[in-house]
């Protein structure tokens, strides 16, 4: 009996899986299982059996090179349809989901796995940089999945990981590198983010001032909040989705990417924000793209929210500065 072909899509494959609106968690396989899946994984010395199997129904609308795992060093040499990489430290618990089975033209049985979102994360950790990294956490642990091709830039996906689950995952893969730099990144993801907007305005508020953050405590995010008669009126809506909320304090931050045709109507229209929140006995602040550029605006910005939470830090020093200044360019960005 002919033994079953194995392919194993890892790095940047797995994530344009991932960020497939139609993807699916699957089996998660065990330490044994994924041990047994990765040493009999198709090389490049399999050339037949990798041809057939990348014009499967699965891979064929794939992006070529595909990314694939081998535990054979000997046959990592990558290709124009596939781009292998070696992997010999022993697989735990869960690196790995299988996606897909099928038949080969020629009889042979095909299983397809995948790293997981935890085991991508990770290995995305070697290539990305500190900022993109912790949102694709965001992104993993939230309601959407980046596709550059639809309108605004995303499209909804439930989520696929937890933070507790990225940090879990770093740590039983400690032997691998970029666990550590993914473990870092995950204790700072929050659940839930609804856009890549959402997303970037929550790192601001939230992360540590070392990481460029403002230090802010943990906010909510696609809170609703009942609009009474007149404050809806102003806004046109029955219901308030702030963007960061803090429901003890009473306090929240919008940010909009919207230009703006002239600085008066953002003004204007930021009045009616605060306004209409000021109904609810709730303290509002606004923020739009254009504000990115005024550091000490924004400081003092999120100092009121800082107060308003009974969080009294001390003045930034040169270090918290120039990592801020780095956030906000890559906000614009």
């Amino acid at each position: 009996m002919t033994r079953p072909a194995y392919i194993i899509l890892a790095h940047e494959s797995s994530l344009a899986y991932w960020r497939s609106p139609t993807a699916k968690r699957g089996r998660s396989l065990d330490a044994v299982e994924a041990c047994d899946f990765i040493d009999h994984a198709c090389g490049c010395a399999h050339v037949q059996t990798l041809d057939n199997a990348l014009s499967s129904d699965f891979l064929a609308g794939m992006r070529k090179p595909l990314d694939l795992l081998t535990a054979n060093r000997n046959e990592r040499r990558s290709t124009k349809r596939a781009r292998f990489h070696c992997v010999q430290t022993a697989l735990p618990d869960g690196a790995l989901v299988l996606v897909d089975k099928a038949v080969l033209p020629d009889g042979t049985s095909l299983h397809i796995a995948l790293s997981s979102p935890e085991f991508c994360f990770l290995q995305m950790a070697r290539l990305f940089p500190w900022f993109d990294l912790i949102a694709l956490g965001f992104e993993l642990c939230g309601d959407y999945a980046l596709a550059p091709n639809a309108p605004r830039g995303f499209l909804p996906r439930s989520p696929i990981s937890t933070p507790d689950d990225l940090v879990a995952f770093a740590a039983s893969a400690h032997n691998f590198t970029g666990s550590k730099t993914a473990r870092k990144a995950a204790r700072q993801i929050l659940q839930g983010s609804r856009s890549p907007k959402e997303t970037k305005v929550c790192m601001l508020a939230h992360l540590p001032r070392l990481q460029g953050g403002m230090g802010c405590k943990t906010p909510l995010r696609g809170q609703e909040i009942e609009a009474p008669d007149p404050a809806a009126r102003i806004l046109g809506t029955r219901t308030f989705k702030p963007d960061l909320y803090w429901p003890e304090h009473r306090m929240v931050v919008e940010y909009s990417n919207r230009t703006w045709p002239s600085a008066q109507e953002r003004l204007n229209y930021d009045k009616l924000v605060r306004n209409a929140y000021r109904m609810l006995g709730i303290t509002a602040i606004s923020l739009g793209k254009d504000d990115l550029p005024d550091d000490a605006g924004l400081r003092k910005r999120f100092e009121l929210v800082n107060r308003k939470c009974g969080r009294r830090l001390q003045a930034p020093n040169d270090r918290h500065l120039a990592r801020q200044r780095e956030l906000l360019d890559w906000m614009s960005s």
